[in-house]
């Protein structure tokens, strides 16, 4: 059998400069301690499966904190602690590393977070969602030679399997249900037909009831900000009937399979467009999509229901009704460039974004063009220009330029032109000064 490279030697290869600097450091600082220190969970895993993420988690059976501010120090590094998760990073750079403290939780009851305490790196293990997640590697005292697998995860991850560690597994903690899918969507990790199983049964039981709008939304983020296949997403979301946990008459339709397929062809455009404001919020884009064939009341209860909140609630709620509209004014024949600027530049980047993966071709069009060429419209003249010619600064001032900028952008003159036309739009205006 071909001898297996050790995760540590892997992980020299592949990590940063700053990284390894962060891990010379830590195992200096464990060995002064005498306090073992860990490479654990999804680095593990990416690391042996060849697909090394830059995300890596160090956990210690000491004060992880602690740990970390001491190897900041000696290294001039940023330290930054997140006391309310007992973690702590170390940047060098752009590099970074994350240090906890190793740690055992329990459940009171379904789908409540769990009561936190100390513990071993073996328990640590323990509390952690899939199998392929439960692996660790000492950097010290035995640098990295041996694999810490006590719920074979490397052989749930040769064979492409997400596996639990427990029976109760989801019904402790739901999200990881929607985490699967997320590793799903990145890897060839599939759920085992037992943990499928297990998610009917805890359906059944209704855990996802029980869940907080906060941590619910903050999966639903995080699974739509993944940059995979949103169809292939959603798919499985289905596929293990999660839909109706959202909402109960939710479903997927060729119909959003369609809109889904015109948002992946428009994404690689999407991400050349400078947003003058800022960028889409993709994870509410797929949901406005998903749930644009649900009755308004509906909408407005998944809202609530997940805790979303001001315009990104009312995005949610009235977005389809504004979509159309909209759709349907750049849809007009013979519409005015300078008409098609207004309402996308008054548009939410998120309604931009829509438009360009619209069903209708020459709404789309309309889109490309004015990311190209009409918002970039700019004037050779200025107010100055046109108070140098005699006229009193006021509000007409800025309604004659941007008469000038729609004349423009409507083809009607050239850029020599716009003084001229600027100074006959004020001559002509009855509040002239």
């Amino acid at each position: 059998m071909k001898q297996q490279t050790p995760v540590a030697t892997l992980l020299r290869e592949q990590a940063t400069r700053g990284q390894i600097k962060i891990l010379d450091a830590a195992i200096s600082e464990a060995e002064s301690r005498r306090t073992p220190i860990y490479i654990v969970g999804g680095a593990v895993r990416d690391l042996l499966s060849g697909g090394f993420a830059g995300d890596l988690d160090l956990v210690t059976e000491g004060d992880g904190v602690k740990i970390a501010r001491g190897i900041a120090a000696n290294l001039g590094a940023r330290f930054s602690a997140h006391k309310r998760f007992g973690t702590a990073t170390v940047s060098l750079g752009d590099s970074y590393v994350d240090f906890a403290s190793a740690r055992q939780e329990s459940y009171s009851a379904p789908a409540v977070l769990p009561s936190v305490g100390p513990g071993t790196l073996e328990q640590d293990l323990a509390r952690r969602d899939f199998s392929v997640n439960a692996m660790a590697v000492s950097l010290w005292p035995n640098q990295g030679t041996e694999l810490i697998d006590p719920f074979n995860g490397r052989s749930d991850l040769d064979s492409n399997t997400l596996e639990v560690l427990h029976p109760k597994s989801f019904i402790d903690d739901p999200t990881r249900i929607l985490r699967a899918i997320r590793l799903e969507s990145k890897s060839a990790l599939r759920l085992s037909s037992q943990a499928v199983d297990l998610v009917r049964d805890a359906l059944q039981q209704g855990v996802f009831d029980l869940l907080s709008g906060d941590r619910l939304r903050s999966e639903i983020e995080q699974l739509f900000d993944t940059p995979s296949d949103i169809r292939a997403i959603v798919t499985r979301l289905a596929e293990l009937y999660l839909l109706p946990t959202l909402s109960p008459t939710l479903a997927f339709t060729s119909t959003q399979m369609e809109w889904f397929e015109r948002l992946a062809m428009a994404r690689t455009a999407l991400d050349s467009m400078n947003f003058e404001t800022k960028p889409p919020t993709w994870w509410l884009i797929y949901l406005f999509v998903l749930t644009s064939t649900l009755e308004h009341a509906e909408r407005v209860g998944l809202a609530r229901r997940l805790s979303i909140q001001s315009e990104q609630a009312e995005f949610l709620a009235t977005g389809p009704e504004k979509f159309y509209k909209l759709e349907s004014e750049l849809g007009t024949p013979d519409l005015p460039p300078h008409r098609v600027d207004e309402i996308l530049r008054e548009s939410k980047p998120e309604e931009v974004v829509l438009l360009l993966a619209s069903g209708n071709f020459a709404v789309r069009n309309w889109v490309t063009k004015w990311q190209q060429e009409l918002r970039s419209v700019a004037l050779a003249i200025s107010g100055e220009d046109l108070l140098a010619e005699g006229f009193e600064p006021g509000p007409w001032i800025g309604r004659a330029l941007d008469a000038v900028r729609n004349a423009r952008l409507d083809g009607n003159i050239e850029t020599e032109a716009e003084l001229e036309f600027a100074l006959d739009h004020l001559a002509s205006r009855s509040d002239r000064n």
